[in-house]
């Protein structure tokens, strides 16, 4: 591999997890602001995921900058790295159908007389 894809790389990765840093950070930042809330609930798995992604994408690319030497952790990294990016993709996409259920007319006259009733 030459040095420039090497350092082209290394640059990508290290924006990659600077940028996924970033949406948790905000992602849990936007929680605290619209606790107890109509879109808390939405919110929460929204942050969640966020970190599942994190950690997900970091863990891969860890395990794919380290491919030459076979390793049980790298190999570990690679799997888990895995997961953790489809649990992210499922919370995510759990939390955007929360999101929706909130701004749905209909969810939102469910969640007005829930709050009501109480």
């Amino acid at each position: 591999m030459s040095e420039i894809t090497s350092v082209t790389t290394g640059i990508l990765a290290v924006v990659t997890i600077a940028g996924l840093l970033a949406m948790a950070f905000n992602s849990v930042r936007l929680l605290r602001s619209l606790r107890s809330g109509v879109l808390e609930r939405g919110w929460k798995f929204i942050a969640i995921a966020a970190f599942f992604l994190v950690y997900g994408i970091f863990a891969l690319d860890i395990s794919v900058a380290g491919m030459q030497t076979s390793n049980i952790l790298l190999g570990f990294l690679g799997y888990s790295g895995a997961t953790f990016q489809a649990a992210g993709a499922l919370t995510f996409a759990y939390g955007f159908k929360a999101q929706y259920d909130a701004w749905n007319p209909k969810g939102m006259k469910k969640q007005a007389a829930a709050i009501a009733n109480k």
